[in-house]
């Protein structure tokens, strides 16, 4: 059996896995609060919904610009946790 990678799932699968994920929601934490307990999966998913402006994680298939920030927010993990290199 093959594993998907990350990006092969559709986005609104993407913000679920983040959601559940205690790296983001460490991250997500840190967005909101700086300092602090870290955020639980509601807490890290409402986090998505309200940083790309959407009600439900389905609207960021049919919401160009939510899927925009979506992808951006994954950007800022990824150089959060290390996995890319810092913005400049």
């Amino acid at each position: 059996m093959t594993s998907r990678k990350f990006d092969d799932f559709p986005l609104p699968k993407q913000a679920g896995i983040l959601a559940n994920d205690p790296q983001f929601q460490q991250f997500a934490a840190a967005q909101v609060i700086k300092e602090g307990p870290t955020f639980n999966n509601s807490a890290a998913a409402e986090f998505i919904r309200r940083h790309c402006d959407v009600k439900s994680r389905r609207d960021l298939i049919a919401n160009p610009e939510a899927a925009e920030k979506f992808k951006r927010l994954r950007t800022d993990f990824d150089a959060w946790r290390g996995v890319i290199a810092e913005k400049r």
